[in-house]
């Protein structure tokens, strides 16, 4: 069974090039463009993996990082525009095992999972 990733971002650009990177890497993939959708999916499935995007419409994506967080060990990647220390510290602090800024932004540079 391939591993189950869900990727959170409400820039469909950008969800659909993290999501292709992802499948051509033999990853199953499911999307959510809001924190609502990230929980339906989540109570519905195994998930092995979150990729969160932090600046959301309406939403807080470290909120959604820190309530992951204290709810599963599921592994958490923040890939986010905010490129400060501060905002990685932070996003670190609250949960997430890695943070990638956009600024440097290509799935070529990730991590192998």
């Amino acid at each position: 069974m391939k591993p189950k990733i869900l990727v959170l971002d409400d820039d469909p650009d950008i969800l659909e090039e993290i999501s292709e990177a992802l499948v051509d890497e033999g990853f199953d993939v499911l999307t959510a463009n809001t924190g609502a959708e990230l929980w339906a999916a989540a109570d519905k499935q195994q998930i092995d993996l979150f990729i969160l995007d932090l600046m959301l419409k309406g939403e807080n994506g470290l909120n959604i990082a820190k309530e992951l967080r204290s709810k599963s060990d599921v592994g958490i990647v923040i890939v986010s525009g905010k490129a400060g220390e501060t905002d990685r510290v932070l996003g670190l602090e609250l949960g997430a095992d890695d943070y990638i800024s956009r600024l440097s932004f290509s799935p070529r540079t990730w991590p192998v999972f």
